[in-house]
């Protein structure tokens, strides 16, 4: 079935012996083939069928409109599965310059262009021996249901009545109801507001989907694509590694070069003071450093400390190396120990063992600093003590 529309050629082609009329007479390299009929199985995706084997599988097609998934996901519709006999996907490999398409997909982009509410649209294929016709339900621009029916030859004496007789089953008040070419106009008296008729226009803007064969032979690019990308991207490597450091010595030479040339040529002789000051660079990093001395100190009161047992924590540690006062203390610590549970024992009397302790180790006179001792009051009433330390210690040379 050959038309012509906006001067567009198209062939539309639903059985196999219309495939075989069109290779006995192939027409114009720019005439759309358009598949339909009998030779395009379409499923829900939730459905188990397996066709026969002459079908070859294609690509999923969207049943909803981009955007709109609530009623999609509603009634479990995301996907249609199809199905393309082998005979037509012989045709495309023997007419490779002919442009082929699936009259599903002009059904499908129309259904959720119009998005309306409720949309029956009808059509199918009209053969010398029956009309095949699929419904296509769309809600809100969203396939909601497919049903197929097929009625007796176009030329048949009852065609008319049953062919009026199933329009009229699905022209409700509800619903919009759309027959589109190639199915013959309804009947005259078939005149409602609900029911329109599309000669042709669904076709305006052809939609083509890649069709899968099977048996076709792989193209070149499909046989070698990988190991020739696999090579030029080896090739661009190997040249940006050898590029990218010579661009990169290029460019610090050209820098040192015009740093080179600011400075007078008088400043770059190597005199007396750039001796004096590598001679005091030398001294400075030979000098003794007074860490030296602060860490055999700490090492000892370290030892000290741990030497009082559990009950006694240190929380802070500080070494004054710079002082603000000359009185100010060399080190200050801050331990803390649980309260004695004696009620006649006085915090300064249970600091005074710690101190004892510390001085005799060490050879340092400590003492408790200002606001020496808190008292603070722990989880299930535990008390603690907090005791300020502080003392001075001689250095060499003193």
């Amino acid at each position: 079935m050959r038309r012509t529309k906006n001067n567009r050629s198209y062939a539309i082609v639903g059985t196999v012996g219309e495939l075989r009329g069109l290779l006995e007479n192939p027409p114009p390299a720019s005439t759309y083939i358009v598949f339909s009929g009998s030779l395009v199985l379409m499923a829900d995706q939730a459905e188990d069928i397996a066709p026969a084997d002459n079908y070859h599988r294609q690509t999923d097609r969207i049943v909803k409109p981009l955007g709109n998934l609530t009623l999609a996901k509603r009634n479990n519709h995301f996907a249609l599965k199809v199905w393309l006999h082998e005979d037509a996907v012989a045709l495309k490999r023997a007419l490779p310059r002919h442009r082929c398409c699936f009259a599903l997909d002009q059904y499908l982009a129309h259904g959720r262009a119009r998005a309306e509410p409720h949309l029956h649209l009808i059509t199918g294929h009209v053969a010398d021996e029956d009309t095949i016709l699929h419904i296509f339900t769309f809600d809100d621009g969203a396939l909601t249901a497919i049903n197929e029916r097929v009625l007796a030859s176009s030329s048949h004496i009852r065609f008319q009545a049953d062919y009026a007789n199933l329009l009229a089953s699905y022209d409700r008040n509800d619903y919009t109801v759309i027959v589109a070419d190639p199915l013959p106009q309804p009947p005259a008296h078939m005149d409602s507001g609900n029911l329109r008729y599309l000669d042709g226009q669904i076709y305006d803007k052809l939609i083509s989907f890649y069709i899968i064969d099977d048996a076709a032979e792989p193209s070149f690019m499909a046989r070698h694509g990988i190991s020739m990308t696999a090579g030029i991207i080896s090739l661009v490597l190997y040249v940006a590694s050898m590029a990218l450091p010579y661009d990169s010595y290029h460019d610090s030479t050209e820098s040192f070069r015009r740093i080179a040339a600011t400075i007078p040529q008088n400043d770059l002789a190597f005199g007396s003071d750039q001796l004096k000051a590598m001679s005091e660079r030398r001294l400075f990093l030979n000098e003794e450093r007074p860490q030296h001395d602060t860490v055999p100190f700490l090492r000892r009161l370290t030892s000290a400390l741990a030497a009082n047992g559990s009950d006694v924590i240190v929380s802070s540690l500080a070494l004054n190396q710079i002082k603000v006062q000359p009185t100010d203390p060399d080190i200050n610590i801050v331990v803390e120990m649980k309260k004695s549970p004696d009620p006649n024992l006085t915090a300064l009397a249970q600091a005074k063992p710690i101190l004892d302790r510390l001085s005799e180790r060490m050879g340092v006179d400590f003492r408790l600093s200002h606001n020496a001792f808190q008292e603070r009051i722990g989880p299930n009433n535990s008390k603690t003590l907090s005791f300020n330390i502080e003392g001075e210690f001689k250095r060499k040379g003193n």
